[in-house]
């Protein structure tokens, strides 16, 4: 891929910037134990704290299940993302808020020039109540400095803002979560979507992950398209660090069209 001239300075200092915050310099120099022992920290730090939780969950968990909110029709859904955060914390039964115990909200601006799209949210976010926190969070605002981006200006969502126990979203909702995130796009009308992981990738663009990769794609909603952009999601980066490398050539493709129509 060739740059224009007058993107070359710029994606050079962006590349080195991605270097050092995405750690890419120990690749470089360091043994690759490295990166595995700090996996194995993770994963014995996730080991301790896991059980805890559990049982917490267990202890916390009522006799008697509340009546669950009445589903909201999609005639009824929030014109604004205003309306949508709040509709998050009244506890309305919107797409994607109910899969699980806690929601984490969207972050970021609601007429942001770029959008970013995940599955569900982590742990920590939803302990925090918000998208765009813990170590995904400080991962992703890394990879959105690296191409001139704020996370803070950026609108930072994901296709279930609860989290189901699995881990994975329910195979029979993802109809309405994909048809409800378009309604987002929708609402923000973004220049650029960053789609992040395999889940989103194949609900709004209908391909796999590593074959959408590397191109320049489009999310079509109500007779328009969106430019779209899709990688890794900061956990699989943060499990296999060597992939920031690919990472980097897929923000290559934002940094290359920003400011485009």
């Amino acid at each position: 891929m060739s740059l224009h001239p007058s993107l070359a300075k710029q994606t050079a200092i962006s590349l080195t910037r991605w270097w050092a915050m995405a750690g890419l310099d120990y690749l470089v120099d360091d043994a690759p134990s490295s990166w595995l022992e700090q996996e194995k920290s993770a994963a014995d730090h996730s080991s301790q704290v896991s059980p805890n939780r559990a049982a917490e969950a267990r202890e916390a968990r009522p006799k008697t299940a509340p009546t669950p909110a009445q589903p909201v029709q999609p005639e009824k859904w929030p014109q604004t993302i205003e309306q949508f955060c709040a509709a998050i914390e009244q506890g309305q039964a919107l797409p994607g808020t109910q899969l699980g115990g806690g929601c984490a909200k969207p972050f970021g601006r609601a007429d942001a020039d770029m959008m970013i799209i995940s599955d569900i949210p982590d742990f920590d976010e939803i302990e925090a109540g918000s998208l765009g926190q813990g170590q995904s969070g400080k991962l992703l605002a890394n990879m959105a400095a690296a191409i001139g981006y704020d996370l803070a200006d950026c609108f930072l969502t994901a296709l279930a803002t609860s989290r189901p126990a699995s881990g994975d979203l329910p195979e029979e909702a993802i109809g309405e979560l994909t048809a409800f995130m378009k309604h987002q796009i929708g609402l923000v009308q973004p220049k650029i979507v960053l789609i992040l992981g395999s889940a989103a990738c194949s609900a709004l663009l209908d391909a796999e992950l590593m074959s959408a990769r590397g191109n320049l794609l489009f999310v079509k909603h109500n007779g328009q398209k969106v430019v779209a952009v899709t990688s890794f999601h900061p956990r699989t980066l943060i499990a296999r660090p060597v992939l920031k490398a690919q990472s980097w050539k897929d923000l290559q493709i934002i940094l290359i069209n920003k400011g485009l129509p």
